[in-house]
């Protein structure tokens, strides 16, 4: 059975991170993984912007290309389509 995985600002920002310590080693492996078998990574938008900002004003090209990368083989999640699965599943009518 498939899995729907939002990723948070942590594990993305590990998976952006150019330097091979082993928590980014661990969470690479993990990704690599979890599309091996079948699931499905979504890169929400806000989770994106905020990292892709940070990134950018620290000068780290470097993790932004590999945020590009990520993104390519990963699902991209609008604020919008969070909202209505969010407000589907969770408030009552």
């Amino acid at each position: 059975m498939s899995r729907h995985i939002l990723l948070d600002s942590s594990p993305m920002g590990l998976l952006s991170n150019p330097a091979r310590t082993a928590d980014v080693i661990a969470i690479t492996q993990w990704s690599v993984s979890c599309i091996a078998a079948g699931h499905f990574l979504y890169v929400p938008e806000v989770i994106d912007y905020e990292l892709r900002r940070e990134l950018l004003r620290a000068g780290k090209n470097k993790g932004v290309a590999r945020l590009d990368s990520f993104k390519a083989t990963s699902r991209y999640f609008e604020t919008v389509l969070l909202h209505g699965l969010l407000e589907q599943h969770f408030v009552k009518r």
